[in-house]
């Protein structure tokens, strides 16, 4: 175990695999990618060590988008996908099967056009406690301004998790202007 100063307090660092690490105390842990953080002195944010990290990537999702509008992903669990039951938290796999599911609409829409989730709809089948999850999702249907999209999450079994349909707003533009987001 190391003590390390971090934002000017200083915490016991547990190094839980290589990849990622917890840092806190009592119950107020948070987990950090240590190739983010410098620890000799130099004091970051949370908001500056999660800005280095695309949403993706700091849930340890790895994605394969076709132009066909399907869409493949994958992701090995890990303590930081565990809820308080110690088991995958349905958030982790609501955001599996909307990343995945709007990867396929996005795969199927012209290039240069991007979406945005207008409805998820989530059905749970079992929990998992381990392994690695693969997410497949197609894009059914394609309108003017809308897009309808279903997948499936299963474990290495090949076991039903969770399935999800979706719909989603196409944009004119991959990114949209601030004037359109919420204060």
């Amino acid at each position: 175990m190391t003590i390390v100063n971090f934002d000017n307090r200083r915490f016991k660092k547990f190094a839980l695999n290589d990849t990622w690490i917890i840092i806190g105390t009592g119950r107020n842990l948070t987990v950090y990618y240590p190739e983010t953080i410098v620890f000799s002195g130099s004091q970051m944010t949370e908001r500056q060590i999660l800005n280095n990290k695309d949403f993706s990537e700091l849930i340890g999702l790895v994605t394969q988008r076709h132009q066909d509008g399907t869409c493949v992903s994958e992701m090995e669990l890990d303590q930081r996908h565990f809820s308080l039951a110690e088991r995958v938290h349905g958030g982790v796999l609501a955001s599996m099967l909307d990343t995945t599911l709007g990867g396929a609409v996005f795969g199927g829409i012209p290039k240069g056009k991007g979406c945005a989730t207008l409805s998820l709809n989530i059905n749970f089948f079992r929990p998992v406690t381990a392994g690695k999850l693969v997410c497949t999702a197609r894009l059914a249907n394609l309108s003017s301004q809308t897009a309808y999209a279903s997948g499936e999450i299963h474990d290495e079994k090949g076991r039903l998790i969770a399935s999800a349909t979706a719909t989603f707003f196409l944009t004119p533009t991959v990114q949209q202007p601030p004037k359109n987001f919420a204060p």
